[in-house]
């Protein structure tokens, strides 16, 4: 289907670019490229800033939800009790609950240690191919 069309054509057109006429000067084919590489760049900023807000949003509800959870299961527990540890009657209850509590500070410590200023960072590969592209 796409034999009879030039290697660049094809790829222009997967990455959705129109390619300027072959009979336009040198200067208007990078004026194009250039706006190009400017639209896309934008978009790519909008994109990246939608995700971060996206999964921070995310990620600050899961937690506040497991919070308020964890904290209502603690309350009710407690509630019973003046000494503030209650011992349940059923010993896998009380594992689970054990077992709960430290798949919470795992996950708590988890996303602790995730670095958002590295998900921020460049892209190398990304900006090489912009670069070699945009040329």
């Amino acid at each position: 289907m796409d034999d009879d069309v030039e290697p660049e054509e094809q790829l222009a057109r997967h990455l959705g670019i129109n390619l300027p006429a072959e009979s336009a000067s040198e200067s208007s084919r990078i004026d194009h490229f250039e706006r190009i590489l400017l639209d896309r760049k934008e978009k790519l900023g909008i994109h990246a800033t939608s995700l971060e807000s996206t999964t921070e949003s995310a990620v600050s509800s899961h937690l506040s939800d497991a919070h308020i959870t964890f904290q209502l299961l603690q309350d009710s527990l407690l509630a019973e009790s003046l000494y503030h540890r209650v011992q349940l009657l059923d010993p896998e209850i009380e594992s689970s609950v054990e077992t709960f509590e430290q798949d919470v500070q795992y996950v708590q410590k988890s996303l602790e240690e995730i670095d958002l200023q590295q998900l921020q960072t460049k892209n190398v590969h990304r900006d090489q191919i912009i670069e070699r592209w945009s040329r």
